[in-house]
């Protein structure tokens, strides 16, 4: 690697070290700049997944809800049936505004 290095550098320098030093310092600078930026999205990202993972399993919730109303186990008269396709369906649009 260090000898990759000095292959790269030149042998005669046109510019004033002044001027490279502060071209380096503000590629420094604009790196550091973009791994916080970096960190900062993956943490919002890591926070949105979360959060579609709970409203996920809320979605489930209310549907087993939903299945177990329309089954008859909250008594005579609690609701209608819910079809398996019915169910389906209403779990892939709630999935759907979810992400929307």
């Amino acid at each position: 690697m260090e000898a990759e290095v000095v292959k790269l550098r030149p042998r005669v320098v046109l510019q004033e070290r002044e001027r490279l030093y502060d071209d380096v310092m503000k590629q420094r600078m604009a790196t550091n700049n973009l791994k916080d930026e970096n960190t900062k999205l993956r943490t919002r990202l890591h926070m949105t997944e979360n959060e579609l993972t709970r409203k996920d399993k809320m979605i489930d919730e209310l549907l087993q809800l939903q299945q177990d109303v329309g089954a008859g186990k909250f008594g005579p008269g609690a609701g209608g049936r819910v079809t398996k396709s019915d169910s389906h369906n209403l779990v892939i649009n709630l999935k759907r505004k979810v992400r929307d």
